[in-house]
């Protein structure tokens, strides 16, 4: 593995551009597994930190712990540590079934095969395969505004939980 300034990096020889394309596609999502399995360990760690000290009666969990989330449609009797586990749980999970957003220029062209197709912007040769997996949003050039809108409606949470001054906290961690 090469390494420059420090930092170790991999390199993918293509024929073509659209391969190119491909491995960046790939290394995106290996990059975004990789920082999701990251995430989920610690929120895995929270949660048996907190309901250990909820056992030993270090810690309680507030009536409104769940005021302004939508995790509230997912447990019923707060109280109870095993039922915040299970909405947390759940919740979570629904939000780590959705795929993974890729942001492509309008007008741009990266190819035909079948990850960098996607991409392109030319319904031509795009629509035929919009269904076989990637889940792209076209933003235009030149305009940062749209390019933000984008991401806060694609963005989510995944929630966990600390204990501060001896209170269960429900905390909004952002998904990679």
């Amino acid at each position: 593995v090469p390494q420059t300034g420090g930092e170790a990096f991999n390199v993918t020889f293509a024929n073509s551009g659209a391969e190119a394309v491909e491995a960046a596609i790939k290394h995106a999502e290996l990059d975004r597994v990789m920082k999701l399995e990251t995430l989920l360990d610690e929120i895995d760690g929270n949660l048996a930190a907190a309901e250990a000290r909820v056992r030993a009666a270090e810690a309680t969990i507030p009536a409104d712990i769940f005021g302004h989330s939508e995790i509230r449609d997912y447990v019923f009797d707060t109280r109870n540590f095993s039922e915040l586990r299970t909405g947390i749980a759940s919740y979570n999970a629904m939000q780590l079934a959705r795929r993974p957003v890729f942001l492509a220029l309008e007008r741009s062209f990266h190819g035909k095969l079948l990850g960098s197709v996607q991409l392109t912007y030319g319904k031509l040769f795009r629509r035929p395969f919009q269904f076989l997996g990637l889940k792209v949003r076209f933003v235009p050039a030149g305009k940062p505004e749209e390019l933000d809108r984008i991401i806060e409606e694609e963005s989510a949470v995944l929630y966990d939980l600390s204990v501060e001054d001896g209170e269960v906290r429900l905390v909004e961690r952002p998904l990679p």
